[in-house]
């Protein structure tokens, strides 16, 4: 609701105007009255006003006196006056002060309904504007820091087009794995940081992993971000799992410290619950090519004997001492290796058509269970060797869920936890049922639906790239830009450009 203060010497008009405004059907709340201008000033100095219905003869300061100290102070106050003179340059001088109304008393309900409607809807038309220019700005520039976090540009730049950045001297950065629930904990987890005066930027990397990066003026200040990351841990109630990287000093490459902090989050998969870790390098996994070799052997073996049990057993082994060595890089090697020989020796192509070290990292980012994870790898090795036979109910559920998600894909609350709670079923067992008869999962699924639309709204050149965001379902323009450049190959903006030609 805006707020509305009503500002009149005669106590019965001030009582009257607050009788007459439907204030719940024009959502409109009065906040206050005044009686003389000086009181006016007071109020809107200390308080937000919204509208403010204004006498202009009132006693100590009128009110053309308070309208120009609102306009030359720069109070964002839309001011509705009330005369009871029909006086031209009283009209005029109020127009100059850019008050949106002029309304001669006594004061008839339907000429106040409709100067307040047209004062309300401008307000709400002009926050609208600046909140997209906020919103187009803030991509801007979260778009040029990740560009120096992944590499692509020098830090120097960054300082030149943000000076404000001049003012710290080191920054870090840290991964967080949100299983569900991520724009909640990103938002508390921000809430939280902020409360703490920390500067710092955030980028989603995937549904299910962000990176935040702190900047600081000391490098002890670091110990704080660890301080409020223990704090939150515990706060939150769904799994989560944070790996912190090191302070450093800004002006150096980030990149490298970036990367350490994803790489640390695959650490998940080797702990029990939620965690916070400490960055650590990851002892650079040697492969042996003697046991890959074999590896390889033994799959296309049962794979081509159909021996189900004799591959899972094999896996279920690999994972073991996976888990015992609870190296990152073995974990990733391994599932891409496992992926590549499922894709040469399927006589049915069920793998997605793209880059299989791409779609290992995306089977890794989705989970946090080494176990789940296991199951997955061994669900693709029987769909190889069955050639995907799916159960009669698991494609009838399928179904039903391809066009729940269909018809809902643009909805940003989308997920499998909702999807799940609408079918009345674990997540989990619908994920895994999906994933099987499709070969892709649900976000997958949801992804590639809003990723088509969204391709559909900027060919029609009819909207911004904030808008076709939101359109398809993603809150944040930033995010959405990264999923369709990974989708596409190009950022939204080239797309339309490219479509322009």
């Amino acid at each position: 609701m805006l707020n509305v203060l009503i500002a009149d010497d005669e106590f019965f008009i001030r009582q009257r105007l607050k009788r007459i405004i439907d204030w719940d059907k024009l959502e409109l709340r009065c906040v206050g009255e005044a009686e003389n201008g000086q009181e006016v000033i007071d109020f809107v100095t200390r308080h937000l006003v919204d509208i403010l219905l204004l006498d202009i003869k009132m006693p100590i300061k009128s009110g053309m006196e308070v309208l120009e100290y609102i306009y030359e102070h720069g109070i964002n106050t839309k001011v509705i006056f009330l005369s009871g003179y029909n006086d031209f340059e009283y009209a005029q001088k109020a127009i100059k002060c850019q008050a949106v109304n002029y309304l001669l008393k006594p004061i008839d309900k339907a000429s106040l309904d409709s100067a307040l409607i047209s004062c309300r809807n401008n307000i709400l038309s002009s926050l609208k504007s600046q909140e997209g220019i906020r919103k187009y700005n803030q991509y801007l520039r979260r778009s040029f820091i990740y560009k120096v976090a992944t590499g692509g540009i020098d830090v120097c730049e960054l300082f030149q087009a943000y000076p404000d950045f001049s003012s710290f001297r080191f920054c870090c950065f840290l991964g967080i794995y949100c299983y569900e629930g991520m724009k909640s904990c990103i938002e508390q987890f921000s809430k939280k940081i902020s409360s703490q005066n920390i500067a710092f930027e955030y980028f989603q990397e995937s549904e299910h992993i962000a990176i935040l990066q702190f900047y600081l003026e000391e490098e002890r200040n670091s110990e704080e971000i660890f301080a409020l990351c223990n704090d939150f841990l515990d706060e939150f109630t769904g799994y989560l799992f944070l790996s912190l990287g090191e302070a450093f000093p800004i002006q150096s490459v980030w990149a490298t410290q970036y990367q350490m902090v994803l790489d640390d989050l695959v650490k998940r998969y080797f702990y029990d619950g939620k965690k916070l870790v400490r960055q650590k390098n990851s002892e650079i996994y040697k492969i042996d090519k003697k046991a890959f070799l074999s590896l390889r052997e033994n799959i296309v073996l049962y794979l081509n004997a159909k021996d189900k049990d004799n591959l899972e057993k094999l896996l279920d082994h690999l994972f073991d001492d996976i888990q015992k060595t609870g190296n990152p890089h073995q974990l990733s090697l391994i599932v891409t290796e496992i992926l590549i020989i499922y894709s040469v020796n399927s006589h049915q192509v069920f793998l997605p058509a793209k880059n299989l070290n791409a779609f290992a990292w995306e089977l890794i980012d989705e989970g946090y269970s080494l176990q789940a994870l296991a199951e997955v790898i061994v669900s693709y090795g029987v769909q190889c060797m069955e050639h995907i036979v799916t159960i009669p109910s698991d494609a009838v559920l399928v179904k039903k869920i391809r066009d729940y998600i269909t018809k809902n894909c643009t909805d940003p609350e989308l997920s499998v936890s909702k999807i799940s709670e609408f079918f009345g079923l674990n997540s989990a067992y619908v994920g895994s049922v999906y994933k099987k008869v499709t070969g892709q999962s649900i976000v997958q699924s949801i992804t590639a639906l809003r990723m088509g639309k969204a391709m559909e709204l900027l060919t029609t050149r009819d909207y911004k790239i904030i808008q076709v965001a939101e359109m398809v379902g993603y809150s944040d323009v930033f995010y959405f830009s990264k999923k369709f450049k990974k989708f596409y190959g190009c950022s939204p903006r080239d797309y339309s450009n490219s479509e322009e030609m």
